[in-house]
């Protein structure tokens, strides 16, 4: 299933508004993805959907003021990189 542009967009700033408000210590891609998938009503497990939600975690922990706070905490980098497959 590949996403239309519309619903990419709400996919977007759901996933970034979660993860702003996320315990990073806590936060895995799984948690993300059923929480967005319950809050839209959309199914996001496919490859093409989990591909997309990545690049915007990734895009996420790029964010200056993110990475600041993932420098500190150290642990969010090591939950994102081995939960990044399940």
């Amino acid at each position: 299933m590949s996403l239309s542009e519309e619903a990419r967009g709400q996919v977007h700033d759901a996933a970034l508004n979660e993860l702003r408000g996320a315990n990073m210590e806590e936060m895995t891609e799984r948690k993300l993805r059923t929480a967005l998938e319950k809050q839209l009503g959309m199914e996001l497990g496919g490859s093409e959907e989990r591909k997309f939600l990545r690049g915007i975690i990734g895009e996420f922990l790029d964010q200056e003021e993110v990475g600041a706070l993932w420098r500190n905490q150290g642990s969010f980098k090591w939950v994102f990189e081995t939960t990044l497959f399940i």
